[in-house]
Parts: structure tokens; sequence; C-alpha cells
């Protein structure tokens, strides 16, 4: 990406600068002037940040997916693991068999158990908040390529802050 030398003096007397107010960081001692280069706003990062979006995009369509289909399996095995000992209550009586019952209870734990071990709820929760992070993060992106390229964040700043989140959403959410 291609650079310009900016001049732009690093105290705390002044914090703003102009096009004829070109000023120096000072590291020390005053006889060492030092310059640093600031990204402009070009092509190269606006594809850059487009070439984000869309694997965003692709991520929200994951956790939207993963959300729904453990949302769906949370109601399945909740339903299953409610019913099963209220439907079987009345039937119990009915049928004077050993190997029913203890079948019966077998399939109510089985449920159970499946319901708690892989944590069905948590997941579904775990996937909704992540389509909700990283579609925040995409408008996030959105509304400052919206901007006028001299009202924006400046570029180096806003893409290390961009991945830096992004990396950050791809290593904690659920698989």
């Amino acid at each position: 990406m291609e650079t310009d030398e900016v001049k732009i003096q690093m105290s705390p007397e002044n914090e703003s600068y102009s096009e004829n107010n070109y000023s120096s960081f000072e590291s020390g001692s005053s006889d060492e002037i030092t310059y640093r280069k600031i990204q402009k706003w070009d092509n190269k990062a606006e594809t850059f940040l487009h070439n984000i979006i869309e694997n965003i995009e692709e991520k929200i369509e994951f956790h939207k997916y993963n959300s729904r289909k453990y949302r769906v399996l949370h109601y399945t095995f909740g339903f299953f693991s409610t019913a099963l000992p209220l439907l079987s209550s009345g039937f119990i009586d009915l049928f004077d068999n050993k190997l029913f019952e203890t079948k019966l209870l077998i399939t109510i734990g089985l449920v159970n158990s499946i319901s708690q071990f892989f944590r069905l709820e948590t997941l579904h929760n775990k996937h909704l908040e992540y389509e909700d992070r990283f579609e925040e993060l995409k408008t996030k992106i959105e509304v400052e390529l919206t901007k006028p390229k001299s009202n924006r964040t400046s570029c180096e700043i806003f893409i290390l802050k961009t991945t830096d989140k992004y990396n950050f959403l791809n290593y904690t959410g659920p698989n």
C-alpha cells in the first residue's frame, strides 16, 4: 500500500495539525527527530476491507445456520425429555411389563444426557451472539467505507483494529 510522509507532532501541547503546520515526533532528546509515514486510503485498503466483509458474511451465515440448528435440537430434546416422563406415567400402569418400563426409563435418561452433554442451549446462544458480533463488525466497516476519505479514521489504525477484532471473533467463536 502506498504511504505518504506526513509529519505529526506527538506531544500533549498540540494535538491537532494542519497542512501548514507539519510537526515532528520527539523521541527523548531535542536532537532526535523522527517522522512516521501514514498510510493513505487507497484501492488496496478498500479492497482488503471488502474481502474482510465477504469473509464476515460467510461467518454470519455459518453462525445463523448453526444457531437455528442448535435451537431446533434443543427444543426437540427438551420436548422429549419433558414429554416422555409425562406420557409414560400414564402408560406404565397399562403395561405390566418390566422390560418396557426399563427401556422407557433408559430412553428418558439418554435424551436428557444428550441434551446436557452437548449443551445445545448454550451452543444456540453462542452462535446467535457471534452472528450479532460479526454483523456489528460488518456494519462498522461499511459505515467507515461510506464516509468521504477525508473524514475517515486513519487507514492503518482502522485496518489494524478491524483485523484484530475479526481475528479475535474467529478465535473465540464457537465452531
